[in-house]
């Protein structure tokens, strides 16, 4: 995948932070897989991501590659990044693909040990959503949202809020997610034969005008001459009923309404989790098990909130709006930060006793 071309322009922007839209693409559940899957899906992965990104301009585009993951940054309009995901979604099939999509400031940085790359919020808020998205459900930040409003493009009205989420730093983000009637192709061609049935029923009136009437149908045919019929034989007429005595009335029996169905229940969502190495979960307040060994947790559809504690580490909080049947994955690591490392100047001085 060509980068240089990219690079080279972020290069001419100085070293100075440079707003754009990052697609970060993440396999779910890698690190559970066998190596020789791992190498599988990997390559699917970047193959999907060659082909989507053909229709940006080399200048418009960086990719960054992870064990588990690749990141896509757009330099372009924020729209053609959301368009981007969308394609990648489209393309995944049975590929367990998570997408999170993020606007933020990039810079080149040069790392002694890694080479050169591309650090910023921008990267690191999308691995964030990369990480709490599932596969088919796309994710992306309130700042994505605002560069689409920015922009004056009509994308933005396709994502709607979703919930919050709190990252390991415990930073909260706004998500927003893809409108169920945008994840579906548009079809023109049942717009088209709508409009073609509209004017036929239009023309239906021309259409009896011009041609004429055929032969009426209300006025019963002249009967045939038919053989004269046999008389009939007389009966005797049947004695009437004596004034005291009255018809009892016909009853009318009336049908007893079948019992309506019962509406069958909303399938309710799941939600996965995957937490090094335990926590205790608490779904809207209540408290649900140590995972692990809990990996499962059914939820009825609509809005919850979810935490999950491990002692003295900052709880992972986060609130989300899930469907029917729908299913999602927290993943959340609670390890210590690395201490900063010391320079050299001032490891000297502690030596020295200055």
């Amino acid at each position: 995948m060509e980068t240089q071309a990219a690079e080279k322009t972020l290069e001419q922007k100085g070293p100075a932070p440079v707003p754009a839209s990052v697609v970060v693409l993440r396999l779910a559940d890698f690190g559970r897989k066998p190596v020789t899957e791992q190498a599988q899906l990997k390559g699917e992965l970047e193959a999907l991501a060659a082909k989507a990104i053909e229709p940006l301009a080399a200048a418009d585009r960086i990719v960054l590659e992870a064990p588990d993951a690749l990141a896509v940054v757009v330099l372009a309009r924020p729209q053609a990044a959301l368009e981007l995901a969308e394609r990648c979604e489209a393309a995944a099939g049975g590929l367990p693909l998570c997408v999170g999509v993020n606007h933020g400031p990039v810079r080149q940085a040069n790392d002694p040990l890694r080479g050169a790359g591309i650090v910023g919020d921008g990267v690191a808020t999308g691995i964030v959503l990369a990480n709490a998205a599932t596969p088919g459900r796309l994710l992306a930040s309130r700042p994505f949202h605002e560069a689409l409003e920015a922009t004056g493009s009509r994308r933005a009205a396709d994502l709607a809020a979703a919930g919050e989420l709190t990252d390991a730093s415990v930073r909260r983000h706004e998500i927003y997610t893809l409108k169920p009637k945008t994840k579906r192709p548009r079809d023109r061609r049942a717009f088209v034969i709508l409009a073609l049935g509209s004017l036929a029923i239009l023309a239906l009136p021309f259409v009896a005008r011009r041609f004429p009437a055929g032969p009426n149908l209300s006025e019963a045919p002249a009967p045939r001459a038919a053989a004269p019929a046999a008389p009939e034989p007389k009966h005797e007429a049947e004695p009437a009923p004596a004034p005291h005595e009255k018809p009892e009335p016909e009853r009318q029996a009336k049908a007893e309404p079948a019992p309506r169905p019962k509406p069958a229940a909303p399938k309710p969502a799941s939600i996965y989790f995957y937490i090094k190495p335990e926590g205790v979960v608490y779904i809207d307040g209540v408290a649900k098990g140590r995972t692990p060994p809990l990996k499962r947790v059914e939820v009825s559809p609509g809005r919850h909130s979810i935490e999950v504690r491990n002692g003295e580490f900052p709880p992972l909080k986060l609130r989300v709006n899930l469907g029917r049947a729908e299913e999602m994955t927290v993943s959340h690591s609670f390890v210590a930060p690395h201490p900063p490392r010391e320079g050299l100047i001032p490891r000297w001085r502690r030596r020295l006793g200055i």
